[in-house]
This record gives structure tokens, C-alpha cells and sequence, in this order.
């Protein structure tokens, strides 16, 4: 009851941040609304009844103060099945050259001429995320990233509610092995841990859907249901 009182008060303070002009914008307060109401259902709904969106982002590089977003993919998960015709991934135009990072990521600066701009790119993601709870793999890169690019945007960074799978995943191992390095936190050692197939890495649809299937296994393994409050942060 206090962590729930908690939350909404911290969620409160989030939302006074925002610029009031920001709320009259019908996607904003939509993706606000939404994220207020689901913060209200976390301690009774269960990862099994919730909608989630799980996202990738593939970057120019780590730092969300000089690198930049370069792609991302996401997909929807309703009742623990993903629905890949939700699937979608999207270029996002850069300022300067992609550089080195196109040995990472393999996108060119050719690939970027039929990029969208970061705003596009967030205005159709703040529409996919509304009413959703974010799933990535390793998710404070993730978050840094996205509030970056909110501020850029939107003048404020806005309100997140997040699952980790590699924060699952590290609590599981650490049962057994509470020294278990951060290389094997992976998200291809993780699946491996579930007998899941490789996937192609460092493609932002190809990961998202990766950490999708990865989330799925993860909550296989467990004998209940997991509450949304005891797996998802909000940021």
C-alpha cells in the first residue's frame, strides 16, 4: 500500500513537470492518462493481463549526451502472446554520419537518407506505448536514451513504466551464481538459458522481438503469475 502511494505521488510530480501546453496535445495526454491509469492497476493486474510493448533501440553509440538513436523496433504483447503484425522498426535520421557505429548496428548513412526525424519517430512511438508497460533487455540504456530524445522533442523527459528482462534474468541466476558476470547477462545468453534460437543482434526489430520471446520464457518458468508491481519500474 505505501509502495503504490508512493508511486502515484512520485508519478504526480512527473506529470506537474510536463509543460501544461505539452497535455493539450491529445497524443501527450493520451499516453499520460494511460500511463496514470495503468501505475493505479500495478499491485492487482498481472504481467498476463497487461499490455505490453517490447522495444529495441539501436544507437550511434552509449552516451545519451553525444550519441543518438539511430533505430528502433518494437511489439506488442496482449496475454502473454506477441502479436507480430504489430511488429515495426523504424530509421530515424541523425545529426552528421553513423561513423563506426555501422559496424555495430550495419546502417549506413545511405540507409538514413529515408530515415524519419527523431521527432516523427517519437510522436509514432508516444501512440504505440499508450496504455502499454515498456519491455526492454538491459533498460536504464533504454531509458536514458528515450528521455534524452523526449527533452529533445517535447522540452521534458516523460514518464516511463519499464520491465527489465535482463534485471529478471539477473535476479533468477544470482540464486545459483550471485557471482554471475554482466557479459553473460546478454540478451543471446539469456535466451540460450531458455533454449531459445539466436537472434540477429544489434537489429533493433530482430531484438525487440528477441526480448519479447525472452520475457515469455522467463514467466514459463515460473509456477505463478507474476504481479506488474513486483517486475516494473517506474522512471
Amino acid at each position: 500500500m505505501i509502495e503504490q502511494l508512493w508511486r502515484q505521488w512520485r508519478l504526480s510530480r512527473m506529470i506537474a513537470a510536463i509543460e501544461p501546453h505539452l497535455l493539450n496535445s491529445t497524443q501527450i495526454n493520451d499516453y499520460v492518462a494511460g500511463i496514470q491509469r495503468i501505475t493505479q492497476l500495478l499491485n492487482t493486474r498481472t504481467i498476463g493481463n497487461a499490455d505490453l510493448l517490447a522495444l529495441d533501440l539501436e544507437l550511434t553509440g552509449l552516451n545519451p549526451a553525444t550519441h543518438a538513436i539511430v533505430s528502433l523496433g518494437y511489439v506488442s504483447i496482449t496475454q502473454l502472446a506477441i502479436n507480430l503484425q504489430s511488429a515495426h522498426q523504424q530509421i530515424v535520421k541523425i545529426d552528421g554520419s553513423v561513423g563506426d557505429s555501422a559496424v555495430i548496428h550495419h546502417l549506413t548513412d545511405h540507409d538514413l537518407k529515408a530515415a524519419k526525424t527523431l521527432e516523427q519517430a517519437m510522436n509514432e512511438l508516444i501512440v504505440e506505448m499508450t496504455g502499454k508497460v515498456l519491455v526492454c533487455h538491459h533498460a536504464p540504456l533504454d531509458i536514458a536514451f528515450l528521455k534524452r530524445a523526449f527533452i529533445r522533442c517535447y522540452g521534458t523527459p516523460l514518464p516511463l513504466l519499464v520491465i527489465d528482462t535482463q534485471f529478471i534474468e539477473r535476479q533468477t541466476q544470482q540464486r545459483t551464481n550471485p557471482a554471475i558476470p554482466l557479459h553473460r547477462l546478454r540478451l543471446h545468453h539469456c535466451r540460450e538459458n531458455y533454449n531459445l534460437p539466436p537472434v540477429s543482434g544489434h537489429q533493433a526489430l530482430a531484438d525487440a522481438i528477441g526480448c519479447a520471446e525472452l520475457l515469455l520464457a522467463q514467466q514459463a518458468s515460473k509456477t505463478n503469475d507474476t504481479r506488474l508491481s513486483d517486475i516494473t519500474r517506474l522512471t
